[in-house]
């Protein structure tokens, strides 16, 4: 026969043992996200031998003349890299629209920088819009500029799948 005493108990005995369940998950979790987010990305910094492409670029419409991109006229957007080991983050800061209007546009950036192919996913920023995109450039002129192709679907015509030919700059060797 069970007595009130031995039913307390078990019940004790049950909510001790979810909510210490919970407490190591919770614990579990932020162990796997700080080894995921800051140890791991410290040492593939620490490991990595190629090319740093940290840094500030311009970015400028491109059309090919012989082998070669030739930039068209002024800047149209501003690239913020950041580099842990080969991954790549950053900000595209669109100033000119496809159409040739000023405009001030930010995109988020994510990817790799692997045997000197960047390959990054564009999204915009802000949640009230959208717009998004694929970017492959190859590392050229001694590491002062990624060439290469953008497709996107426009931020401003959603009907509209796009691919422009891409010159970025590094900022301080123009």
């Amino acid at each position: 026969m069970e007595t009130a005493g031995d039913t307390s108990s078990i019940l004790i005995a049950i909510i001790t043992g979810v909510i210490s369940g919970v407490i190591t998950a919770v614990i579990i979790q932020f162990i796997i996200r700080f080894f995921n987010n800051t140890v791991i990305p410290w040492y593939q910094t620490i490991i990595y031998k190629g090319v740093n492409i940290s840094g500030t670029w311009e970015g400028f419409q491109a059309e090919m003349i012989g082998s070669d991109y030739v930039p068209e006229q002024e800047s149209e957007s501003t690239i913020n890299l950041e580099q842990k080991g080969n991954r790549i983050s950053g900000e595209l800061l669109l100033t000119k629209q496809p159409n040739g209007d000023k405009c001030r546009k930010s995109f988020k950036l994510d990817g790799f920088f692997i045997d000197n192919i960047l390959t990054l996913r564009n999204e915009v920023k802000e949640n009230r819009t959208m717009g998004v995109g694929n970017i492959l450039l190859k590392l050229g002129d001694s590491g002062n500029k990624l060439k290469g192709k953008h497709t996107f679907l426009s931020a401003y015509d959603w009907s509209t799948i796009s691919t422009r030919d891409q010159v970025w700059i590094r900022k301080n060797s123009i």
